[in-house]
């Protein structure tokens, strides 16, 4: 059975169509936060909330009578908050996912320990990503077990034009639940045509793991009805033979193939048009 959001579509703008390919894996459509770019063999944490220190239930009052005060109270808070990100670090985590947002301490001691970070604002993205990695989102901050983290053969940040990504990719031999489609083109309308017949493409898909049953289309299936109820047409000698020639073999197949064959036409004008556009802009 395949799930609605295994596949997802990301459409940047910039080179040409046949620059566009298939990921085995997530790509989010942001930067790293951190220096490190790129580490293979990643071990994964996410976490759901952000990375930063933890606030208190309740309002709470600090008394500071001089500096010293101060220093000692901001050590306090910088000590707590290693502690959880070097407790992190000593599971193997080398790529941190904050499903929030990433206090500039924390990126700090992130920073120290070299492990990359990456932010993901959407909650469907950080579920894409769990499946993707097989990791599951911790709603606390604090080390992962084992059965928590999840594995990437690769994360890096690549740069598709102008635009800067984040790339979850997984092994070609191994079995992803989640793949990513990028589409690249310099015109709008042409990369919304794209992401339209992507989303058809998957329908259908989706569509035969669900009942694996399909006819012909482009007229092939009223062809061969009209050549049946013609053949059975032929064969009847009572005057029900000429309601079967008239009503059910010509009438309505040559109807359905008079459509078909005149929204294919208007399709193909709108894909001709497109094209010219496409090729006028890179002659120009």
């Amino acid at each position: 059975k395949m799930k609605s959001d295994s596949v997802r579509v990301v459409k940047l703008i910039g080179g040409n169509v046949m620059q566009s390919e298939v990921i085995n894996g997530l790509l989010l459509p942001r930067t790293v936060e951190g220096t490190v770019t790129k580490v293979e063999g990643a071990k994964i944490t996410v976490f759901g909330c952000g990375i930063e220190n933890e606030q208190a239930e309740t309002q709470g009052t600090v008394l500071i009578r001089n500096a010293e005060d101060m220093l000692n109270y901001n050590k306090s808070e910088e000590k707590a908050l290693e502690e959880v990100i070097a407790a992190v670090a000593k599971t193997g985590t080398n790529v941190v996912v904050s499903g929030g947002s990433v206090s500039e301490m924390a990126l700090h001691f992130i920073e120290k320990y070299k492990m990359m970070c990456v932010r993901c604002m959407s909650k469907f993205d950080l579920r894409r990503l769990c499946n993707t990695t097989g990791a599951t989102a911790l709603v606390r901050m604090g080390p992962a077990t084992p059965e928590e983290m999840g594995e990437c053969s690769a994360v890096f940040q690549k740069e598709f034009g102008a635009k800067k990504v984040t790339v979850f990719e997984q092994a070609a031999d191994t079995d992803c639940p989640v793949a990513s489609i990028v589409l690249r083109s310099s015109v709008v309308s042409v990369i919304n045509d794209l992401e339209r017949a992507c989303d058809d493409g998957l329908s259908c898909v989706q569509q035969l793991c669900k009942e694996p049953g399909f006819v012909p289309g482009a007229g092939a299936t009223e062809i061969e009805l009209a050549a049946q109820l013609r053949k059975l047409a032929d064969e009847t000698d009572s005057l029900d033979q000429y309601a079967i020639r008239k009503v059910r073999t010509g009438e309505a197949p040559r109807a359905a193939r008079a459509m078909r064959i005149e929204v294919a036409g208007r399709r193909l004008g709108l894909c001709s048009f497109s094209l010219s556009i496409s090729l006028s802009i890179f002659l120009s």
